[in-house]
């Protein structure tokens, strides 16, 4: 039976709730599919391959998961290509799919320093960190809240 990783967080360490069926399911192809917390210790090459699946919290770890993708890279197949994660990391990957000719959101991206710049951006925006996962620490401000909001909070990548 081959071995595969789900990657999760700690907040799931079983996976998410989505998973149970398929970890249910999987035997019958012959796939054994074993829940493995991505930044705790684990013998990756036990594993035939490994799966990013819901590490939602590496923002938070994320030099620890990128070596720990490199680790697993080294040891078992990554089914989601490390480049293409290490690529998703930093969400200035819109800008290169806009230039592409993707349809993406008005985007900008902006400095530390340079936040007053986003009042002439509209009545509304929303600011999301490059370093960011879901909705970490993404925010819809009004423009009169933009000089009153704290910026310090935010993860500059």
């Amino acid at each position: 039976m081959k071995k595969i990783a789900l990657l999760t967080s700690a907040a799931w360490p079983s996976g998410i709730p989505d998973d149970s069926a398929l970890i249910k399911a999987a035997p019958e192809f012959g796939i054994e599919l074993i829940p493995c917390v991505c930044d705790e210790t684990h013998n990756w090459s036990e594993f035939t391959a490994a799966l990013v699946r819901s590490p939602w919290d590496y923002v938070a770890i994320k030099e620890l998961f990128e070596q720990t993708l490199k680790s697993i890279s080294q040891s078992c197949q990554l089914i989601n290509p490390l480049a293409t994660l290490q690529w998703n990391f930093n969400k200035r990957y819109l800008i290169e799919l806009a230039h592409s000719g993707l349809p993406i959101p008005a985007t900008t991206l902006v400095k530390r320093h340079e936040t007053a710049r986003l009042t002439s951006l509209g009545a509304e925006i929303v600011v999301k960190p490059v370093i960011s996962a879901s909705g970490f620490e993404t925010h819809r401000l009004k423009t009169n809240e933009l000089e009153s909001f704290d910026w310090q909070r935010l993860p500059w990548g």
